[in-house]
């Protein structure tokens, strides 16, 4: 690994998941070992599995190595970032306070015929959220 300097993360999935569900289950695995182990942080499957993605990523801390932007509401139902339980604006303030630079990826599956139009949307939402403005 130090040769080639490769970053490894865990995937965290919902509910489901019975062994990464939890951001602390993956610090107790990755915490001792090479920093370069870490957490691809799902944000969409924490909020299935009923934990404040904000929550999971100070948890995680300088072990985030990567992010999937994702929101769910109340339902389960796949939304527009910030319409449902992601609080987008301290997402980004979180990222900030962590000194985390990406990679960050949008993820989005509420409209499969057409997602673009809601895609462009999210990424608007992060543009506002990344510009400091609180309307995101």
């Amino acid at each position: 690994m130090d040769q080639y300097d490769i970053r490894i993360a865990i995937h965290n999935h919902g509910p489901e998941d019975e062994r990464w569900r939890r951001p602390e289950w993956i610090m107790e695995a990755v915490g001792a070992l090479d920093p370069r182990i870490g957490a691809c942080a799902d944000l969409g499957h924490y909020i299935r599995a009923g934990v404040d993605p904000v929550t999971a990523l100070e948890t995680l801390g300088s072990r985030v190595l990567g992010v999937h932007l994702k929101d769910f509401d109340a339902e389960e139902n796949d939304v527009i970032l910030g319409q449902g339980k992601l609080d987008v604006v301290k997402t980004f303030e979180t990222f900030q306070s962590l000194g985390f630079l990406g990679p960050v990826s949008l993820e989005f599956e509420g409209d499969k015929e057409d997602p673009v139009p809601a895609m462009v949307q999210c990424l608007d939402i992060v543009a506002q959220a990344i510009s400091g403005s609180n309307s995101a």
